[in-house]
């Protein structure tokens, strides 16, 4: 091609790319800019004379399609370059053709921007009106609100309408330290009145600065730049919430506009909630005061629901210890008239059987409910003589069962406050589960005193079948027979535990038990010493 058709083709190229909307530049192989049409001096913001021979500063490769940021004046552009291989006055070079691209860039951006808005205040709406706590909410508003803008946090004052003044509502767990909750003073105008005057947003890039320095808001916290929002639910003034950076922060519109909309939003949640804290507080205080002036005529209903609540349980419990022995006697009574006379000897015994277990279940439940300190006859006590009463009752059946029972005192005289006959029962039931269930060996009872915790405590130890573990917790539960009595058919109704536990607390004491199956049971009985 001579120079005369070359320079024709260079003519017609260079007019096709002057034209182009896109910026195109020509690189050589050393990454030198020998041309730059319009587009691109607009873009780079420079004169195609200092773009000529300068350095082109990206990477060029070929055939490739890139994205580069471009820094004119501080401000970002961002390009999509696309790169060929060329021939530049007969010289090896590159075209790299750039299209701006932060239009669509921002217009993107902007809108995941609004998405995450509108996830955020969807998330944050929902936990506040998920929340029926009123303080709970003023919580998570605070901490949400000031996340939503990258901001040091945020703190919320409410509005007393009778008072006509700001009040602590919440501060972000962030800012606890820089911005205790303190009562405002009630004589100086606040930022959250002007605030709730104006019904808008106000912007204090530099609170040092604004008209509200004086106020004791502003002069109190060490913030730098507050957008105050107004919480307002129609014509109700809520409060006031402060999104807070501590150091300069201009406040654009959209984050003003946001603002507004979420407190929008959470300004109708909050009344609701704060309109059932309301009626819950006037319904305590009513109560207050219901309950100042009727305070004996309260208590003598709290001991009838008591009395009606024991009375139920009573009736189920004994329902249900009386259906098993009703039903054999009925049926026997039915076999008896239905079978031969040959029968009558043992079907007799059986009813013998089912009536002494209801006489026993019967004087269980009336020594149950005899167990009332006002029937109780006090006195100063020795626990040895109690114990030695029952012992020495039951050492014939000891002896019959050819166990070893041994009472070892470890004083001569234990001293205790209680009723003779309550404490001798007691140990009588405690005494009598360690002789069912101890097959052989024996039961030891030892007393002493402990001058620390100022009580005289009583070791019962067998050397019997034990109690299985999942039936410890409930051996002092009303009717309840463990496996232990299951397994050895040993006669009771399960009340013996339970008379022992409610004489024991009577008298200010406890009764514990330990135990393992096949290795014996400890029973510790512990009552206060008399003074």
């Amino acid at each position: 091609m001579d120079d005369k058709t070359l320079r024709a083709s260079e003519y017609r190229f260079r007019k096709i790319i002057e034209a182009n909307a896109d910026g195109i530049v020509i690189v050589n192989g050393e990454g030198v800019i020998r041309y730059a049409n319009p587009a691109a001096e607009t873009l780079f913001a420079r004169n195609r004379a200092t773009l000529t021979g300068a350095m082109f500063g990206y990477p060029v490769v070929a055939n490739e399609t890139t994205e580069i940021d471009i820094v004119v004046a501080g401000d970002l552009k961002v390009a999509e370059m696309r790169v060929v291989d060329v021939e530049w006055q007969r010289e090896s070079a590159y075209l790299a053709s750039l299209r701006d691209t932060t239009a669509r860039k921002k217009a993107e951006e902007s809108l995941r921007a609004h998405e995450h808005f509108l996830a955020w205040l969807n998330e944050i709406s929902t936990a506040a009106l998920e929340t029926p706590d009123y303080r709970t909410m003023l919580q998570i508003l605070a901490d949400r609100l000031g996340e939503l803008y990258g901001a040091d946090g945020c703190t919320i004052t409410l509005w007393d309408e009778e008072k006509q003044t700001a009040v602590p509502g919440a501060v972000s767990r962030s800012l606890a330290e820089e911005y205790p909750l303190t009562e405002p003073d009630g004589r100086q105008q606040t930022i959250t009145t002007a605030v709730l005057d104006s019904g808008q947003a106000l912007v204090l890039d530099q609170v040092n600065k604004s008209p509200y320095a004086h106020m004791h808001t502003a002069v109190l916290f060490p913030s730098h730049s507050i957008l105050a929002l107004p919480l307002i639910a129609g014509t109700q003034k809520l409060g006031a919430a402060f999104v807070i950076f501590l150091h300069p922060h201009p406040f654009t519109p959209d984050e003003i506009r946001q603002a507004e909309q979420v407190v929008g939003h959470l300004s109708l949640a909050l009344a609701k909630a704060q309109l059932y804290e309301e009626i819950h507080q006037h319904a305590d205080e009513l109560e207050v005061r219901v309950a100042e002036r009727t305070q004996e005529l309260l208590q003598a209903y709290h001991q009838l629901q008591e009395l009606d609540r024991l009375k139920s349980k009573f009736i189920d419990d004994i329902s249900h210890e009386l259906r098993t022995p009703l039903a054999n006697l009925v049926l026997y009574l039915d076999l008896i008239n239905r079978s031969p006379a040959e029968k009558l000897p043992r079907y007799l015994k059986i009813l013998d059987r089912q009536i002494a277990r209801l006489r026993e279940l019967v004087e269980g439940i009336l020594r149950l409910s005899q167990l009332d300190e006002s029937n109780m006859i006090w006195a100063r006590l020795d626990l040895n003589e109690v114990i030695d009463k029952v012992v020495e009752k039951y050492q014939p059946a000891a002896h019959e069962q050819q166990l070893q029972l041994k009472f070892m005192p470890q004083t001569d005289a234990l001293p205790v406050q209680g009723s003779f006959k309550q404490l001798q029962e007691m140990i009588t039931n405690l005494l009598e589960n360690a002789l069912n269930y101890t097959l052989h060996g024996e039961i030891q009872l030892q007393t002493r005193i402990d001058l620390i915790q100022n009580t005289a405590n009583l070791q019962i130890e067998d050397t019997g079948i034990g109690i299985y573990s999942e039936d410890l917790p409930h051996l002092f539960e009303r009717f309840y027979r463990g496996q232990g009595a299951s397994q050895s058919n040993v006669p009771g109704i399960g009340l013996g535990l339970t008379i022992a536990q409610s004489i024991a607390s009577l008298h200010n004491g406890r009764i514990e038990i330990t135990s393992q199956p096949g290795r014996g049971t400890q029973v510790r009985v512990v009552l206060p010493l008399a003074v």
